[in-house]
């Protein structure tokens, strides 16, 4: 006789017929959990190659789909055994939880309520709990796997807290008390409080197991040994038939818990009675929690920074006089300061659009940089909580595959990246942008020449263009701190460019901003203390010396020695053994090497100190001694800078106490210097409760990131233009902020600030004689911009057209692709495919017989790909690409860069830094291409 563990798979009397209906039964909670690809190639014996294709197909738009297709072919099998079969690949794959509801080991009475409860506090565990404090303790106690365990960790932190909370009822009977558990020994005190919110939420919720959620009884939970019931195999058919009665009871009148796009929430989707219990269950568990208005009414004050509070949205007068354009249907865009609160009003905007319209209304909210997308997304679910928001990103787009035309149809309102929709757009997922009533464009500046906000904004107006058009277009508002002068040298030039940003907008009633409350505004918006402070170079520079004398040696070597250089360089092109010097690379290590310790000497030399660095450790001193729980933001140019600059504060005695950390973007990889979007939310945090009370950046932090409590912003030697100088100076919006430009006498950055201020000026002013415009003549002016702004658009397309003629030089069978270093064959030219309209696979299986596959430092989604690993030359490891997951394939999707395009015939060589310039055109991926590619894999 077998154990309890097995007691589910041993043969029995038990017909087909019983375990059809118990998948049947149970279909509701396995597509909640199941995820169909972990386990599918384990079923192969009994639903075959093409099953598997089947199941797959099914998964790409929703997972649970493809487990409904995974029972769907099971039930079919003819070969015996199949259930048996499916529990141990469920137990094989870690869905231990899944197994035992199946074999009838697991109450489920109490498992619902737990899920309505993580359901309810969704909001406040994702935005204040980085799941990495709580990870470890779980898997010390099996409640997640190591898989799970390493998932999470690969995702920033909101999208981790995400996965955690849809893994940790997986495994385990005991998952809720140790999450709760995990809490209590969290280090930080809003764990603890949340823990305290929970516990007794749960006890009123469900008052029979108040004993198992109090901390001291989660500890003693905890402390006792794991044990399982186990039943004999007698026992089996008469457990799971019980349980089977349970299952009908939960698909009919509980509902399942979905986490996805950024919000976790409670949906039935079984029947119309499931919706009365649901909101009955939904409000007994609200009623327990500390969550209610009341609550947050009375201990509004007592909550952290980081908490979010569903509060009432109460503008200000000039607030009001900002948004009243809007409110009356008009297409404007809103220019007011940094730290006036145009979120705010954009809020006001939003809820007025919603609730005095009978139509269903439906709202984009667009943000230039991921950054913004959970800071401008949290700020919609704590005034707007009465809609359904969805903050999206392209990973979790990428994750969860569910089409922009669903997450539309599902939500009320979306903050997205630009580029997220425009590849809607452009994919025809998305067949107009008559789907929204609404689009707000924060940091509307941007929306010029072929950024995506004017790429989206063309398509609007190629579409209010339309002849036959019966349909409304939505109301367009943008927001912006300044909308720049472009490159206007007087105000009549600044008046054009506000104009044509107001036509790329298809904002036909021009800009609002205040006129009416001025003095309210000054009030509320900060206004830094400026200071200029110029540096002149070293009085002496012995380190610059020396380099510099080197370079000239090397400079004379290459013009006496031409055809040794040329030869060099071919044979750069020809073949480099990385593990192996040539005389050059040892007479270059030599000149280095006789003056390393001269340099290093200098280096040491407090005498040769850097003149602006002294400058900023001064200021930042100076600003630390005066306000101990100061905040400073160093703006500079590169991301080597940042890291330099926060190594030069640690080194300081005096200032190593501020634990400066540096903030870059997430673009570049981690090798480069690039930054997750986890890490830097979690600098963000630190930053503002004051672990980092000095973060160096570039430019990713100058634009609407919410930074309160900074009252220092210093330029470090970096002036760009107007706009920029504008929302860096807004950073500092604490009382007593100053606004510091650090630079070098000899670079003119002074000047260039004192420039971007008369272009500060000269915009206002332009601003001032927009305004006065007539509305008609705005209008006007507006309308005949839009017209020759298409005229041009469609003259660029015809020569970028003529261009990529001009390009071609055959069809892809004439070229191949060799590696730029080695000269080794990559691939053909008519073994490329490009999908998602501007990636590049090879579909010779071949090929991965000529690479070298390394894991990606950076991992990250990019459109539909997951980026995985990196492709290398198996001779030279030249850097060939990316391997990723695309349809749920591993594809490897290379860069023409890295290669020199051969004609086979002829030998003519093309050496092409963008696809666009490649001497063919590379052929579209057909369906069924990928489909072949499929099969390809088994």
């Amino acid at each position: 006789m077998m154990d309890g563990s097995s007691s589910c798979t041993e043969k029995t009397l038990i017909d087909d017929s019983y375990y059809h209906n118990l998948v049947k039964l149970y279909e509701p909670l396995l597509r909640e959990y199941l995820i169909p690809k972990q386990i599918v190639f384990e079923l192969r014996p009994f639903i075959g190659n093409e099953g598997i294709e089947k199941v797959r197909r099914s998964e790409e738009d929703l997972p649970a789909d493809g487990v409904s297709k995974l029972i769907e072919l099971l039930m079919a099998s003819k070969e015996p055994g199949w259930f048996e079969a499916f529990i141990e690949a469920l137990k094989a794959k870690d869905f231990d939880m899944v197994a035992d509801h199946l074999c009838g080991k697991r109450d489920m009475k109490n498992s619902n309520i737990f899920k309505e409860l993580l359901g309810v506090f969704c909001h406040q565990l994702v935005e204040n709990v980085d799941p990495t404090d709580l990870t470890s303790y779980l898997l010390e106690r099996n409640t997640i796997t190591k898989k799970d365990f390493e998932e999470i960790s690969t995702k920033n932190r909101r999208s981790g807290m995400f996965l955690l909370l849809m893994r940790l009822p997986l495994h385990t009977n005991y998952w809720f008390p140790d999450f709760i558990a995990a809490l209590n020994n969290g280090d930080t005190k809003a764990y603890k409080i949340l823990a305290s919110d929970i516990e007794p939420a749960i006890a009123k919720a469900c008052p029979e197991h108040q004993t198992h959620l109090v901390a001291d009884d989660v500890q003693k939970l905890n402390e006792e040994p794991r044990t399982y019931i186990k039943t004999g195999a007698n026992q089996s058919k008469r457990l799971c038939l019980s349980h089977s009665e349970e299952a009908m009871d939960m698909v009919e009148s509980t509902s399942t818990l979905h986490i996805e796009y950024g919000e976790m929430e409670t949906d039935n989707t079984h029947s119309e009675a499931g919706n009365s219990s649901h909101d009955a269950t939904k409000k007994k568990v609200k009623e327990g929690t500390h969550d209610s208005e009341d609550h947050m009414k009375s201990n509004e004050g007592e909550q952290s920074e980081s908490d979010i509070n569903f509060k009432p949205l109460k503008l200000r007068s000039y607030q009001r006089e900002l948004a009243e354009p809007a409110i009356d249907g008009k297409n404007v865009i809103i220019v007011a300061p940094t730290g006036s609160g145009k979120t705010h009003v954009a809020l006001y905007i939003t809820e007025k659009h919603f609730l005095d319209s009978a139509d269903q209304n439906k709202m984009a909210f667009l943000v230039p940089t991921t950054e913004l997308v959970s800071q401008q997304t949290r700020m919609y679910r704590t005034y707007l909580s009465r809609f359904k928001i969805c903050g999206l990103s392209s990973e979790i787009q990428v994750s969860q595959k569910v089409p922009m035309s669903s997450l539309i149809e599902k939500y009320d309102i979306i903050v997205m990246t630009p580029q997220i929709l425009l590849n809607a757009l452009n994919k025809h997922h998305v067949e107009s942008l008559k789907v929204f009533t609404l689009m707000v464009f924060d940091e509307c500046h941007h929306a010029t020449k072929e950024h995506p906000y004017n790429n989206i904004m063309a398509i609007y107006l190629d579409e209010k263009y339309l002849e036959d058009r019966d349909y409304l277009l939505p109301q367009i508002i943008g927001l912006t701190a300044s909308v720049g002068v472009g490159n206007a040298r007087d105000v009549l030039g600044a008046k054009k460019h506000i104009l044509s940003l107001c036509a790329n907008l298809d904002a036909v009633d021009g800009i609002s901003i205040v006129e009416n409350h001025k003095e309210e505004l000054e009030k509320f918006v900060n206004k830094p203390n400026e200071t200029k402070i110029e540096t002149h170079g070293r009085k002496e520079d012995p380190f610059r010396n020396i380099i510099s004398a080197v370079m000239k040696n090397i400079e004379q070597h290459i013009r006496n020695h031409i055809a040794d250089a040329l030869a060099y360089l071919l044979k750069e092109f020809k073949e480099i053994d990385r593990e192996h010097k040539d005389d050059t690379d040892e007479w270059l290590e030599a000149l280095f090497n006789a003056r390393r310790e001269e340099l290093i000497e200098i280096s040491n030399n407090p005498r040769y100190d850097n003149p602006k660095l002294k400058k900023l450790n001064e200021v930042i001193l100076n600003k630390y001694k005066n306000n101990p729980d100061m905040r400073a933001i160093i703006f500079c140019k590169t991301r080597e800078m940042t890291m330099a600059l926060k190594n030069s504060i640690e080194e300081s005695s005096e200032l190593a106490g501020l634990s400066p950390y540096h903030l870059v973007g997430a673009n570049a990889s981690a090798e480069r210097g690039g930054m997750t979007q986890r890490k830097q939310e979690d600098v963000l945090t630190y930053f503002k409760n004051g672990k980092h009370k000095v973060i160096i950046a570039t430019s990713v932090a100058e634009e609407g990131l919410d930074v309160s409590k900074c009252n220092l912003v210093i330029r470090y030697d970096y002036v760009t233009n107007e706009i920029a100088m504008v929302q860096a100076r807004g950073r500092g919006r604490a009382e007593d902020s100053d606004y510091v430009l650090i630079g070098d006498h000899s670079r003119g950055a002074s000047q260039k600030e004192e420039t971007n201020k008369i272009k500060e000026e000269m915009m206002n002013r332009a601003i001032e004689k927009v305004k006065r415009m007539m509305d008609e003549e705005c209008k006007r002016e507006v309308l005949s911009l839009q017209n020759e702004m298409r005229t041009r658009r469609k003259m660029n397309e015809v020569g970028r057209m003529c261009a990529a003629a001009s390009h071609s030089h055959g069809s892809p069978d004439d070229w191949e692709l060799r590696c730029m270093k080695c000269d080794q064959i990559g691939c053909f030219a008519s073994d490329i495919r490009v999908f998602e309209s501007h990636h590049h696979m090879v579909m010779d299986r071949s090929f991965t017989d000529r690479v070298v596959i390394e894991p990606h430092p950076n991992p990250k989604n990019v459109d539909e790909l997951v980026m995985t690993d990196k492709i290398f030359c198996k001779r030279c490891h030249h850097d060939w690409g990316i391997r990723a997951t695309y349809n749920m394939l591993k594809v490897c999707v290379i860069k023409i860069s890295s290669f020199r395009v051969i004609h086979i015939v002829n030998r003519m060589i093309r050496t092409p830094r963008k696809w666009r310039d490649a001497p063919f055109v590379p052929l579209p991926l057909t369906p069924d291409q990928l489909e072949q590619y499929n099969k390809s894999c088994f």
